[in-house]
């Protein structure tokens, strides 16, 4: 077909892309998602930034391995991949923090790592054509596309959050289009050109529309295949016996301490209680927590109850003693 995704931007990242935003678009916001006007948070600001560089350096090896060959002087591919990842994500890197320093007075951690990853995205599918120029305004477009959809996600109250739309989708649709704009069959070594299948080269360089035409058919065709097969899984899952979406007190405690008896977010700062003694509808006759090898509480909650504490062993109690007014907790063991 001649289109030019040279390391998988579309099969890799518009498919993920396109499958996140129909699931979050069928499952809908979770609960008081945008009841409540707070700032996106990251739990753990260390963390999120090493999980970064772990997937910037195995970024590397995706975008240069892609032509699978090292012989008859293909390594140079490899490394002009290199070369085109890593400036995208330098592109990308400077506009975020621009960016960041404009809108919040601060280089937010959120900010800086989802637009070096669409700087990332936007990369793969020309980081074999790109020169370093190129590369590094093809990734900072791409970081500054993917930032301003955040806050249209907010106000369409569209939950993501992961930011798969603004970085797997926005990053993919324009790391799609761009090989139409700068590839340039003539770049690389006079005895090894780079070519794309119909030698087809960008507007910037002559040629035409008609790369253009090929890569908007590419990304509809995978975008239309990726939703439908979501949006079948989806329904599928929605009307088995395994269900799709987490009970109303599995959403509320989170999916961390339901699955893996862990909690996702410090219980005894977390603000289930307020929740419960509020909503006295949602406090069922017994908490049912993990059933993974997880102790299980069974509370009767009084009003003037504590908040739920999680022990170093594991057990769940509402306090040292097990009882305080009228609550009172037992553990099955």
């Amino acid at each position: 077909m001649g289109v030019v995704d040279s390391a998988g931007c579309s099969a890799v990242h518009l498919v993920g892309g396109v499958s996140g935003l129909v699931a979050t678009l069928y499952l809908r916001p979770r609960r008081y998602r945008f009841s409540e006007k707070r700032a996106r948070q990251i739990s753990d600001p260390t963390k999120a930034i090493l999980g970064f560089l772990m997937i910037w350096w195995g970024w590397l090896a995706f975008n240069t391995a892609s032509n699978y060959s090292v012989s008859k002087k293909q390594w140079t591919e490899g490394v002009r991949s290199a070369v085109g990842t890593i400036m995208a994500s330098a592109g990308g890197g400077m506009v975020t923090v621009l960016i960041s320093r404009w809108t919040t007075k601060k280089i937010q951690v959120d900010m800086l790592i989802d637009g070096m990853l669409a700087s990332l995205v936007s990369s793969t599918a020309g980081c074999l054509f790109y020169t370093p120029w190129q590369a590094t305004l093809v990734g900072a477009l791409g970081s500054a596309m993917a930032l301003v959809i955040y806050p249209l996600l907010e106000k369409a109250k569209i939950d993501d959050p992961v930011g798969v739309i603004p970085v797997h989708v926005v990053g993919s649709v324009w790391g799609m289009i761009s090989p139409a704009i700068f590839v340039c069959q003539e770049f690389g070594l006079e005895d090894h050109h780079v070519t794309n299948e119909n030698h087809l080269s960008g507007l910037l360089y002559g040629g035409g529309l008609t790369l253009l035409l090929y890569q908007l058919a590419a990304l509809g065709a995978i975008a239309f295949f990726s939703g439908s097969c979501a949006f079948l899984i989806l329904f599928t899952l929605q009307h088995s016996p395994i269900g799709l979406r987490l009970s109303r007190l599995d959403e509320e405690l989170g999916a961390d301490l339901r699955e893996h008896g862990l909690a996702g977010v410090n219980v005894m700062t977390y603000t289930i209680e307020k929740k419960l003694t509020a909503d006295p509808d949602f406090l069922p006759a017994h908490f049912i927590t993990a059933p993974l090898n997880f102790p299980v509480a069974r509370k009767t909650l009084g009003s003037h109850s504590q908040e739920p504490q999680l022990r170093p062993d594991g057990d769940s109690s509402m306090a040292s003693e097990g009882k305080v007014g009228s609550v009172e907790t037992t553990s099955d063991r």
